[in-house]
């Protein structure tokens, strides 16, 4: 059981009548607030102490807050740093700040003024900023604190996240509450550290006219001396969608997309790829912005590719075998909010299953569903109905297109017709052909023809012709 967290407001109150300082004169300006931390402007910072469950988590969301000019004010353990499932420089490249939370998150006031000093040391993060664990503040603390050159940072809005509330509460809480300037608290370990959680909270807090702090542009500094949360910064550029294909000539191709919304020139990546029987694109595994790539071969092994630059991929990893059985095979960003991407398979005996895709593994995580066997056709289609959860599309042997929510739990919970008339359909794959952020269809049908269909406000225009795929003969 975690212990409670001492009221912020309070706390800074008490340190400072014990300090003898008294409160400040209302006329004396930009004195520095506990609650607000490094924040100087009117944005509000999504902070986060303690540890994630794992690298992979961590490394899912902070690339997820980056792509969503999201800038994250992470305080974890020194722990966490020993333990490996917090990289803070990988944060700070990808425009997040990184604070102090101790090493081992006692109660400093528990301590005496030289074991505190060792807890605000290294192995903990050594920077300008730290956070009391539990928010526990006493003279002696705070003198510490001082002693090592940081400024206490605590919080003004707490979501007691750690009392296993659902991602929808956290989420529901921080939309409801949060202030312009104040500092939300949540911990990586529970259940709103992830890319929906945080895409729902600045939506909504949005609603409001409220703004979240940005992204950094460029590496964050290790001791920075506030954060102006960047509110004229551009948001990092997303990398621009390609259509991946194995071709009859058994080469890996990477097709770009124009402006048009057609086929670019395409780049060959590699060859000797005519063993494979499926391909699918997977979100970045490895923390270098790029996608990777899954593949079964005709053996029913299954392979991972990590790119190794724009266009290029490295060696094969084997991640898996006996996958010959499974059909309708398809690569999720994250259907149950645990950070890592998802590969959604039916059975031979027409139930669905979903597995959890890790940098050197594939290992079942539960079955979805049964009765899949009126699938012909399976792909992810993004946030296609806007409610906060990833959605899957499927075509059926009556040529209808219907769409699969998800729940928090990473279940399907609801199923509705989105379309009609796709029968003929060869291949399917969604994907962001324009870079607006919504997830599109590209679909060849028996004849070889390439379509496309944009998805805009949950509907699908087109189609339009996107190209030839009369030489593809895997897509993804």
């Amino acid at each position: 059981m975690r212990p409670v967290k001492v009221c912020a407001r309070v706390l800074v109150a008490l340190a400072i009548a014990l300090t003898g300082l008294g409160f400040a004169p209302a006329n004396i300006a930009h004195a520095y607030d506990q609650l607000r931390g490094a924040n100087t402007s009117s944005r509000i910072v999504l902070s986060y102490d303690d540890c994630p469950n794992s690298l992979a988590a961590f490394k899912a969301t902070v690339l997820a807050a980056e792509s969503l000019d999201i800038g994250l004010a992470l305080f974890p353990t020194g722990q966490c740093l020993v333990q490996g499932r917090f990289d803070a420089a990988f944060a700070r490249a990808h425009g997040h700040h990184v604070f102090n939370h101790s090493v081992t998150h006692p109660d400093l006031r528990t301590l005496s003024y030289s074991r505190i000093l060792t807890e605000l040391s290294a192995p903990g993060v050594v920077t300008s900023y730290g956070r009391p664990p539990f928010g526990a503040l006493n003279s002696t603390v705070t003198a510490a604190y001082a002693a090592k050159g940081m400024k206490i940072w605590l919080w003004n809005l707490d979501t007691l996240d750690w009392q296993s509330k659902s991602q929808a509460s956290v989420v529901n809480h921080v939309v409801a509450n949060a202030r312009a300037g104040d500092t939300v608290l949540m911990h990586m370990q529970w259940n709103a550290f992830n890319g929906t959680a945080l895409g729902q909270m600045k939506s909504g807090l949005a609603a409001r006219g409220l703004g979240v702090c940005r992204n950094y542009v460029g590496t964050a500094p290790v001791a920075p001396a506030s954060m102006n949360c960047n509110p004229t910064a551009a948001p990092p550029a997303a990398p621009a969608a390609r259509l991946l294909s194995v071709n009859t000539a058994g080469q890996l191709v990477r097709h770009p997309f124009t402006s048009a919304r057609t086929l670019g020139t395409p780049i060959t990546v590699g060859s000797g790829w005519h063993r494979m029987t499926w391909i699918g694109q997977v979100p970045d595994l490895d923390g270098d912005r790029r996608p990777d790539v899954l593949a079964r071969r005709d053996d029913g092994t299954l392979w991972r590719y990590l790119s190794t630059s724009t266009n290029g991929l490295g060696h094969a990893t084997q991640v898996g075998h006996g996958w010959n059985s499974m059909s309708l095979m398809t690569v999720m960003p994250d259907a149950d909010r645990d950070g890592a991407p998802e590969l959604i398979a039916r059975s031979s005996d027409g139930s669905l299953h979903r597995y959890r895709i890790n940098p050197s593994s594939v290992w079942k995580e539960a079955r979805i569903g049964s009765g899949w066997g009126s699938v012909t056709h399976l792909t992810w289609i993004g946030d296609h109905d806007r409610n906060g959860t990833p959605d899957l599309g499927a075509i059926m042997t009556d040529g209808a297109l219907r769409r699969y929510g998800f729940n928090t739990s990473g279940s399907i919970s609801s199923s509705v017709q989105i379309g009609r008339g796709w029968s003929g359909t060869e291949a399917l794959v969604g994907i962001d052909i324009n870079g607006d952020g919504a997830i599109d269809l590209v679909r060849k049908t028996s004849s070889g023809a390439l379509t496309g269909y944009q998805n805009s406000s949950g509907r699908w225009q087109g189609p339009w012709t996107v190209g030839s795929g009369t030489a593809m003969r895997l897509l993804a």
